[in-house]
C-alpha cells in the first residue's frame, strides 16, 4: 500500500513543476509588459483572467500584485484587470439569469453572477460562462474594454482585493481604503 501511495505522488510532481513553471512565466511577462506599455497590462489581464482562473495560472499574478502594494504602495498589474474581469464574469452571470427561461438556471446564474461581481469567480465561470461560452466569451471582451478604460485612464490599486466592493481602494486616498477594510 505504502508503495502505491508514493507512486501516485511521483506522479503529481511533473504537473506540480508544470503549474509552477507556467505561472513563473506568467509573472515575469507581465512584469515586462507593465514596463514596456503599462496600459496593456489591465486590458490583457481583463481578457484573459478567465482562462487564467481556469487553470489556476492567475496565483502567478497575486505576487506581483502583493510585491507591488508592499513595496510602492500602489498596484496598476493585477488590481484594475482582475476587478474588471471579475465584473464582466459576474454580469454575464446575471445576464443569463434574465435571460434564461429555465428557473434552475435562473437560480443558478443569479447566485453565481452575485458572487462574481463580489469577486469570487469560479462559480459563475465553472457553472453558468463555460456551460453556454457565449456568456464567457461577453465576459472576456468586458473584460478587456474595462481594463483598457482603466489602463488608459492609468487607474491603480492602492490596497483591497478585486470584488465590486473595493472600488473606493482605486482611490489615491488609501486612508479611505485601509477605514473601509480595517475599520481603523
Amino acid at each position: 500500500m505504502r508503495s502505491i501511495c508514493c507512486f501516485i505522488c511521483h506522479l503529481w510532481e511533473p504537473a506540480l513543476f508544470l503549474g509552477t513553471w507556467a505561472s513563473d512565466l506568467i509573472q515575469i511577462f507581465f512584469t515586462w509588459l507593465k514596463g514596456t506599455a503599462p496600459w496593456i497590462v489591465p486590458t490583457v489581464v481583463g481578457i484573459f483572467s478567465p482562462l487564467l482562473v481556469m487553470t489556476g495560472t492567475h496565483y502567478g499574478l497575486i505576487p506581483i500584485g502583493t510585491n507591488n502594494l508592499t513595496t510602492a504602495g500602489h498596484d496598476a498589474v493585477v488590481g484594475p484587470g482582475m476587478l474588471v474581469s471579475n465584473t464582466a464574469q459576474g454580469a454575464a452571470g446575471l445576464a443569463v439569469a434574465i435571460r434564461s427561461k429555465n428557473p434552475e438556471t435562473k437560480q443558478l446564474a443569479s447566485s453565481a453572477g452575485f458572487t462574481g461581481i463580489l469577486g469570487i469567480t469560479e462559480p459563475v465561470l465553472y457553472g453558468v460562462n463555460l456551460r453556454y461560452t457565449f456568456p464567457l466569451y461577453a465576459a472576456m471582451i468586458g473584460g478587456g474594454v474595462g481594463g483598457l478604460f482603466l489602463g488608459l485612464t492609468g487607474v491603480e490599486r492602492f490596497g483591497g482585493f478585486t470584488g465590486t466592493f473595493s472600488t473606493s481602494c482605486l482611490s489615491p486616498d488609501s486612508r479611505s481604503c485601509s477605514t473601509w477594510l480595517y475599520n481603523e
